[in-house]
């Protein structure tokens, strides 16, 4: 079955001022609810038919639907990361990471703190990663040519002495005294 979209309270901050007067109105129409959550004002729609039969809203959603799927994702990785005191072995792998940028990036999303914590961590130890990945590149690549240097000069070493010896043969072979020894 295919997921839906759930409703997931949000702080009233988050809400731009220009939303409130739309949100006043959908609270006094009972649309939306709000409570006080350790001293944040809360909000949230009040009934899931709101969301499935509201054609205008139902247009939206779906035309958003791939950002609010990463978005839960995004925000299940965020309370594991966090329920496991930030755990380097709970941040985001590079797809993930980068479905989190473009939700990141999305002005219609509004992330948490720890959201945001955890895209930050990962991108730190995925550039950490790069940095040893680049390095150990760049060693290797010098390696290679070193190795490569060192077989060329062998080469041409081998290539002189080979020379030397030819020389010293047809040297020899042309003294006069060359044929009477050997004959």
């Amino acid at each position: 079955s295919e997921r839906g979209v759930t409703g997931r309270p949000r702080p009233l901050r988050t809400f731009d001022a220009e939303d409130r007067p739309l949100i006043e109105h959908f609270i006094k129409r009972r649309l939306l609810t709000t409570w006080s959550d350790g001293g944040t004002v809360m909000i949230a729609y009040c009934h899931d038919a709101l969301v499935r039969n509201w054609p205008t809203l139902t247009r939206l959603i779906d035309s958003h639907k791939a950002h609010v799927l990463l978005r839960e994702e995004l925000t299940q990785s965020a309370q594991r990361w966090s329920a496991n005191d930030c755990s380097r072995d709970f941040h985001l792998a590079p797809g993930p990471l980068a479905n989190a940028r473009r939700v990141e990036a999305d002005p219609h999303i509004n992330l948490s703190a720890s959201e945001i914590q955890l895209i930050a961590a990962s991108d730190s130890t995925y550039a950490r990663a790069r940095r040893v990945r680049n390095v150990v590149t760049t060693a290797l690549v010098a390696l290679c040519i070193a190795a490569l240097a060192s077989a060329s000069l062998l080469l041409q070493e081998r290539q002189a002495v080979r020379t030397a010896e030819r020389r010293a043969a047809e040297s020899f072979e042309r003294r006069p005294d060359a044929s009477i020894s050997s004959a």
